[in-house]
């Protein structure tokens, strides 16, 4: 048994995992079964300087589960479909907008705890008091659940 708030961690070495929230059991399964839960598919991330006509188009395509544009930064969350990317790369080209870096990636076990509960998971970690090596890790799942871990390696002889 591994317990940890550190799903990428998690996603590298457990072959089962229970994702639990105020203790209790939310779903069970391999990294593969609890992807294959969430809508997200995959997201796609492209550099570009994008209109809001291009946004209204890109939330129109039928695989979209959200677009977010900033900064220069698009954001395109897609059910699982073939040619996600082909999709949004036409709808830019159709709009004649030009993509700098574009790439993709596969949901995630953060993906699947924010689906299923509702809330993102946000680690703080915060460190250092004299005389001793402190790391706290504060987890907030909900304003009520929080977490500390303190190591207390070095002592004084």
């Amino acid at each position: 048994v591994y317990t940890s708030h550190y799903m990428e961690e998690v996603e590298e070495i457990c072959t089962r995992i229970m994702i639990m929230d105020k203790g209790h059991t939310l779903a069970c399964g391999t990294n593969e079964e609890l992807k294959a839960l969430v809508a997200a598919g995959e997201k796609i991330i492209i550099e570009a300087d994008v209109s809001e006509a291009a946004l209204i188009k890109l939330r129109s395509l039928p695989h979209a589960l959200r677009v977010e544009y900033e900064s220069g930064r698009l954001e395109v969350v897609c059910e699982n479909a073939e040619h996600n990317v082909a999709d949004v790369l036409d709808a830019l080209s159709a709009a004649r907008i030009k993509p700098g870096r574009i790439w993709a990636e596969p949901p995630t076990l953060n993906d699947v705890f924010l689906e299923i509960t509702g809330r993102e998971l946000q680690i703080l970690i915060a460190s250092a008091r004299t005389g001793t090596r402190r790391a706290h890790l504060d987890a907030r799942l909900s304003d009520r659940a929080r977490f500390t871990v303190r190591d207390d390696a070095r002592r004084t002889r």
